[in-house]
């Protein structure tokens, strides 16, 4: 559960540091509006529309919501102010396109599908250092393919855990493996250089 205070169009009159605060709440509001703009507009346009919520962190925070995998309830406060009228107008017009909007819930891609075009992946990253390695010495070593299969098969494994998750730890490993490999490649070219040179040397 997400409870967040938006705060208000600030006004741009301070300086330094203010300024720069004043600055950061009025994109993050403006970024919001847009997306709940888009959303209304979605459900009638028949051409979809992508969501700007990477343009702000509040935004961002916001996304399980804007695509339906929770509730959202928006509290508008208004000063009866006189003062105010033009930023209270603002606020009831955007509160008005807010009630209007309904939120679909994006259904998630099947799992197997997902699973066969990540396995993909660690198949290209095989055939690529194998690629790059044909010619050296018998020191170089390539990526075993069949071992990531079998690695990425189990952290794909697991339908509790979410989909980004799963991504962010696939790609992780996937990292390492390949940082490792250039490890040992380099690891083992500066030994041959060592034997050559040895053998230079006693010659």
């Amino acid at each position: 559960m997400y409870i967040c205070d938006l705060a208000g169009n600030e006004p741009s009159t301070g300086t330094g540091k203010q300024l720069a605060e004043t600055c950061n709440i009025n994109t993050s509001l403006m970024t919001f509006k847009d997306c709940i703009r888009v959303l209304n507009e979605n459900q009638t346009a028949k051409k979809q529309m992508l969501l700007p919520y990477r343009n702000s962190v509040l935004t961002s925070i916001f996304r399980p919501f804007f695509i339906g995998r929770g509730r959202t309830i928006i509290c508008c406060n208004v000063n009866p102010c006189a003062t105010f009228i033009s930023q209270t107008n603002d606020l009831l017009k955007f509160s008005a396109l807010a009630q209007k909007t309904i939120i679909v819930p994006v259904e998630p891609p099947q799992k197997k599908v997902m699973v066969e075009s990540k396995i993909k992946g660690p198949k290209r990253l095989g055939q690529g250092v194998r690629g790059a390695a044909i010619g050296k010495k018998k020191h170089h070593q390539t990526v075993d393919s069949d071992d990531i299969e079998e690695q990425s098969a189990i952290i794909l494994d697991g339908s509790a855990v979410p989909t980004d998750i799963q991504s962010i730890h696939y790609w992780k490993y996937c990292t390492k493996k390949a940082i490792d490999l250039l490890q040992k490649q380099a690891s083992n070219r500066r030994l041959h250089f060592i034997e050559r040179h040895q053998e230079r040397t006693n010659t």
